[in-house]
């Protein structure tokens, strides 16, 4: 992948410990989304059968 957050190592570099994790929890969850929201799109059908097992894993 192409990195595209290159300030991150500078923010989190002088950031508090507590802003650190943070911005990795949004950023996480934003790539996952962004993630799971472009396959659901490409492979409708395989979602649809799969979206119970997705369900148990996302709890």
């Amino acid at each position: 992948m192409i990195p595209l957050h290159t300030c991150l190592p500078d923010t989190q570099g002088v950031a508090h410990y507590s802003t650190c994790m943070l911005l990795a929890r949004i950023l996480l969850k934003m790539g996952a989304y962004g993630l799971i929201r472009i396959f659901m799109e490409l492979l409708a059908h395989a979602h649809s059968r799969l979206s119970p097992w997705l369900v148990i894993v996302g709890n």
